[in-house]
């Protein structure tokens, strides 16, 4: 309630007009401005819609018999101040509809919290709901806010099934931003129009997204169920995509860590990316590893591996210092996972589980030769 009252107050107080601030009293005012303006949005909500036409909002608040002199006034400077927030262009009337849509309800939202006589203790979002989480998508691109990763967590939240919705309004959205929606979207709902529509243009922007949206358009090709399937997909993909380089080959793994043995392999990579993607086609065949994978898939995320570049003996200290300290953190934190599956292996009675042992070894050589290196690197610099 304080939040939302102290932004419109932030608002009006910095306004010179008295009007403004006699409004703000009014909206504080309680029970009499709640029945006032209550009043005045459920009479005017359907003439909202028609009165789009027109670039201002007109004053249908007059019809309302209910309201005293002093009501209508106060309803008035409401209106007015909507109005100096309305977007500035005339010729899209669905932008202008969706503004007024949201900015009504945010506005009665507001009269609710600071009309009512009990604060609740949960936190605001606990019971946002899908349709709330609709109107944040919509007003973030109306508001110049919009931010893909705040807009991905919305999507693929479980509270959040407004996705014909969004669609519908996706024309709203640039390019880039469109696209992306609608990945995600296909990857919550699975909607094989939506795939048939835009996974082209997927394609070719691919290189533009997010890496986290990267990685959904991977997801969106596996199919659990159907191993074989999901291969043809991937590769068919690959080949379109083309112009491959360790970046993508990295985001590739990370995505489809459960099928890495199934997934092509380039030389052109730095140690650790090396070493990422020999790990995981390593560990991907064993089901019984999939935990240790999802921890080593973390770590690549966290050592930022996707831009990793190999070390050069040339570099000051000062200048490379930072990429030393993440590739040997990678690789101690690699190992330490690696020694966990190993000593369960040396202690489990299956022999299947077993098998693993000499590649585990192998791996545990390359690390070795790393740290050495690193740690020679390290004394470079330092001298």
């Amino acid at each position: 309630m304080r939040k939302a009252y102290f932004h419109i107050f932030s608002r009006l107080s910095k306004s010179e007009n008295e009007e403004l601030r006699s409004t703000l009293k009014f909206l504080t005012g309680g029970n009499k401005a709640t029945s006032a303006l209550s009043s005045f949005f459920s009479n005017n909500q359907k003439s909202l819609t028609n009165s789009l036409n027109d670039t201002q909002l007109s004053n249908n608040n007059n019809n309302n018999n209910n309201n005293t002199s002093e009501d209508t006034k106060y309803i008035n400077t409401i209106v007015k101040l909507l109005n100096t927030n309305l977007t500035k262009h005339e010729k899209n009337e669905l932008r202008i509809r969706k503004h007024y849509d949201i900015f009504y309800k945010n506005l009665r939202d507001v009269l609710e919290l600071t009309s009512s006589t009990a604060v609740s203790n949960q936190y605001p979002n606990t019971n946002i709901t899908s349709k709330d989480m609709l109107n944040q998508i919509i007003l973030s691109e109306l508001t110049e806010t919009f931010d893909i990763y705040k807009v991905s967590k919305i999507i693929l939240s479980k509270k959040f099934h407004h996705f014909d919705e969004l669609l519908d309004n996706i024309s709203l959205f640039p390019i880039n931003e469109r696209l992306q929606i609608s990945l995600l979207i296909y990857y919550r709902t699975k909607k094989l129009d939506i795939k048939q529509k835009y996974f082209q243009d997927w394609i070719k922007q691919l290189d533009n997204f997010k890496p986290s949206i990267q990685r959904v358009f991977w997801r969106c090709l596996y199919h659990k169920m159907n191993i074989e399937n999901s291969k043809k997909d991937i590769y068919d993909t690959i080949v379109q995509i083309g112009n491959w380089n360790p970046n993508k080959i990295i985001t590739l793994y990370q995505s489809l860590f459960e099928i890495a043995n199934l997934l092509p392999n380039q030389n052109k990579l730095t140690i650790n990316q090396n070493l990422f993607v020999i790990t995981l086609r390593t560990l991907a065949p064993y089901k019984d590893f999939r935990s240790h994978m999802i921890k080593i898939v973390k770590l690549s995320l966290d050592c930022k591996l996707v831009n990793e570049k190999p070390l050069d003996p040339s570099v000051t200290q000062q200048a490379d210092i930072t990429n030393i300290t993440s590739q040997y953190k990678f690789a101690i934190s690699l190992n330490l996972i690696l020694h966990e599956i190993y000593n369960n292996c040396l202690s489990s009675q299956n022999k299947q589980n077993n098998s693993i042992i000499p590649e585990l070894e192998d791996i545990f050589k390359i690390i070795n030769n790393e740290e050495k290196d690193i740690k020679s690197q390290l004394s470079i610099r330092y001298t």
